[in-house]
């Protein structure tokens, strides 16, 4: 009775000065610091790679009624360079980690809608601390308009038509993308990563 007694003994006092862990029902013997080390370096790393995956974007604001300018600048577009005439003004943006996009679309007479579009890439520059002097072209024909990937559907923006028009900028990382639809008087800006 006494050796068995004092193999208990033996046993608890090991398991306070060493430690004991299980890991998927294997038992792991290591000291009580390596024990917290390793405890919080799975925790750690568990939240690093998993934590992002379901917790929501980080930037979501999404407008699909059409707005008119003294609520688009209420809304927080307090900057964008918009001509006093625009009107039936609608924005999405959504931004996860690496992941941006942001979209914007207003109605003006046509010559308002070309005179914004050197004032926004100014904007853009000056926003995203670039340097880029991109020159108005005219689209060749009917142009349908990308869909946007992170916040489709965008009824107002995704695929729409331009049968006459005038575009600028490039479709790339952090690039401002410019459509106007002349014949409507629909301005279309989309930045995305």
């Amino acid at each position: 009775m006494r050796r068995y007694s004092s193999m208990i003994m033996k046993e608890s006092w090991k398991r306070r000065i060493i430690g004991e862990m299980t890991w998927d029902g294997v038992l792991v013997r290591c000291s009580s610091r390596l024990k917290k080390w390793v405890l919080l370096t799975i925790l750690g790393l568990s939240m690093s790679v998993f934590g992002p995956i379901g917790c929501g974007p980080d930037l979501l604001e999404r407008v699909d009624t059409p707005l008119t300018l003294a609520e688009a600048r209420a809304r927080g577009e307090k900057t964008f360079p918009f001509p006093d005439s625009a009107h039936d003004i609608y924005f999405a943006v959504y931004g996860e980690w690496q992941e941006y996009d942001f979209l914007l679309r207003f109605q003006a007479p046509p010559e308002d809608c070309l005179a914004a579009i050197p004032a926004v890439i100014a904007w853009h520059n000056h926003e995203s601390r670039q340097s880029s002097n991109y020159k108005p072209a005219p689209l060749n024909g009917r142009t349908t308009l990308p869909r946007s990937s992170s916040l489709s559907p965008v009824r107002w923006f995704d695929s729409a038509v331009i049968e006459r028009g005038i575009c600028a900028g490039e479709n790339g990382g952090h690039t401002p993308n410019i459509w106007v639809d002349t014949d409507k008087g629909i301005f279309y800006f989309q930045v995305h990563d």
